[in-house]
């Protein structure tokens, strides 16, 4: 590998263009998890079953996804021959599912994806693509148990554990594409949504399950019966014995009350009533943060509307382009390209837009600064983009004056 340092003619000899011998490196970038270093991390099973029952992290994380996908992007080229592949990537392969559907809901809940690379029969190019459950994934380790990195101190690979039968199998670069959010070292895997929130979350679930059973409770109020008298002496009294004596003379399978002897009082047992609205909110609010997205929005508060609205629609958009680029769909398209020994570079890909208002107001931009002339109205590529922020097909033959 030859990475060269760019310089003027007068740099200092010292700091000339070199050429890096990575060799020296190989096989000694390697981390050995001990129970000292470790760090304490919820279970990939713990993170997507936290995303089943907690509400606000499933809309916020589905609320990714949909508008990733709505919002979309295309593949252009001006190289007439990538462009054709281009289409065929769009067109015949499961590049969109995979990167518009699965990879944000992995990302989301797990802070990872792994898209699969399909290799055709003989191996040399590639032909669609696929998707690896993020729980069956782990970094490739030697027999001591040490991470294996490469000379550029990323991992090495990865192995698969297939669930049926614990096989497992090694994976390389070419044959699987890591993405992550949140990843703090290069040998330890990303960082989602649910887990900074996931202890919190836990709590949240557990108070609205204490609410809900006090509610319950609250309505179906059960019969206590106290028995004995002021100065009466019942440590002789089995009070188990008359509790199931009572207990078979219920009046029904279905309700709540009780014969009693005529000596007995009965007494309604109140449970107290928990008020822990706060404590749900602030929960709440903790998780609208680590997902990023205004509250309104994942409560879809009918309260915010019209401008309001869309301008926290345009604040959301901001975190969506950040999941844009985590989604690394540059890299996947690029490696498709160098399989085919064509420019991976002579590319790129656009995303639509979600704020219909955004969009307009740029388009409007553009045609005030054509009217003060800072900008020329046949110039295509002006032509071109805000074609593109219609989501209007451009051909420039069609558009010439």
């Amino acid at each position: 590998m030859d990475l060269r340092l760019h310089f003027s003619k007068d740099s200092p000899k010292s700091i000339m263009p070199f050429k890096f011998d990575f060799s020296l490196n190989v096989g000694k970038r390697v981390t050995k998890p001990t129970e000292e270093n470790q760090i304490s991390r919820k279970t990939f099973l713990e993170l997507e079953q936290m995303f089943y029952t907690e509400p606000i992290l499933n809309t916020g994380i589905n609320g990714y996804q949909v508008c990733l996908e709505t919002m979309g992007y295309s593949l252009a080229s001006k190289d007439v021959k990538i462009q054709e592949e281009l289409k065929f990537l769009e067109r015949k392969t499961q590049l969109k599912r995979v990167t518009l559907y699965y990879n944000p809901r992995h990302l989301g809940i797990f802070g990872n994806a792994f898209t699969e690379y399909l290799w055709n029969e003989g191996k040399t190019h590639i032909v669609n693509f696929g998707v690896i459950d993020p729980k069956q994934m782990n970094f490739k380790r030697d027999k001591a148990n040490n991470l294996l990195f490469d000379e550029l101190g990323n991992p090495e690979g990865y192995v698969q554990t297939v669930p049926i039968n614990s096989e497992q199998i090694p994976l390389t670069k070419d044959q699987c594409e890591h993405i992550h959010i949140g990843q703090v070292n290069p040998g330890q895997m990303g960082v989602g949504f649910i887990e900074p929130v996931f202890n919190d979350s836990t709590i949240k679930e557990n108070i609205e399950q204490a609410k809900g059973e006090s509610a319950f409770k609250t309505g179906y109020v059960p019969l206590g019966v106290p028995y004995g008298e002021p100065g009466m002496d019942c440590s002789d009294v089995n009070l188990k014995k008359i509790a199931d004596e009572l207990g078979q003379t219920l009046t029904a399978k279905d309700t709540e009350s009780v014969a009693y002897p005529y000596y007995m009082k009965p007494e309604y047992l109140k449970y107290p009533e928990l008020k822990l609205t706060d404590e749900l909110i602030y929960s709440t609010k903790l998780q609208a943060a680590v997902l990023r997205t205004p509250l309104s929005l994942l409560l879809q508060s009918s309260s915010d509307s019209g401008t309001s609205f869309e301008k926290l629609i345009e604040f959301y958009e901001i975190s969506l382009r950040g999941m844009q680029k985590a989604l690394r769909v540059e890299e996947i398209v690029a490696k498709y390209l160098e399989k085919k020994k064509l420019d991976d570079t002579n590319f790129e890909v656009v995303w639509g837009k979600l704020s219909e208002q955004s969009m307009k107001e740029q388009v409007m931009k553009i045609y005030r600064l054509g009217k003060t002339k800072f900008l020329k109205p046949d110039n295509k590529k002006i032509q071109e983009h805000i074609f593109r922020l219609l989501g209007v097909p451009f051909d420039e033959k069609d558009n010439q004056q």
